[in-house]
């Protein structure tokens, strides 16, 4: 910071750590998340370590909503997908639900949703089906 932008004193901006996080109650910062601990009610600053090992129970103690994946171990930072992705996304969803609702073959629903296969991997498919035979996979995840 200059001399200067410390002197005039309009540009600096008074701010909450809930004014930085926004609507997602979570800020990346480089290789770091900052946000709300719902259990403890305290801000946490984690570091996300390309290097360490992590399990399906610590990708739950991130907030929710952190656009992160944990594959084979490592959490891999997931940016929002573009425009043409969301389109395509979405006509899929109606024509697949349309087909699946009609002929009452299960549940579809998209993204975000975690689908832990092990303890390695939680991902959080696009669209995902579940039969209704397999309907007992369907808790506060898949």
């Amino acid at each position: 910071m200059t001399s200067e932008i410390v002197k005039d004193q309009h540009l600096l901006v008074e701010a909450t750590f809930e004014k930085l996080l926004g609507a997602n109650l979570y800020l990346i910062i480089g290789q770091q998340i900052l946000f709300l601990h719902p259990k403890y009610n305290t801000y946490v600053l984690t570091n996300i370590s390309p290097e360490t090992n992590y399990t399906a129970n610590d990708y739950l103690q991130l907030p929710e909503g952190a656009p992160y994946q944990l594959l084979d171990s490592k959490l891999f930072f997931m940016a929002s997908p573009f425009f043409n992705h969301q389109e395509i996304s979405i006509n899929l969803a109606s024509a697949i639900h349309l087909h699946i609702k009609t002929n009452k073959l299960g549940k579809l629903v998209t993204a975000p949703m975690d689908v832990h296969f092990d303890d390695k991997n939680v991902v959080q498919p696009d669209l995902i089906f579940v039969s209704i035979k397999r309907s007992n996979i369907i808790q506060k995840w898949i």
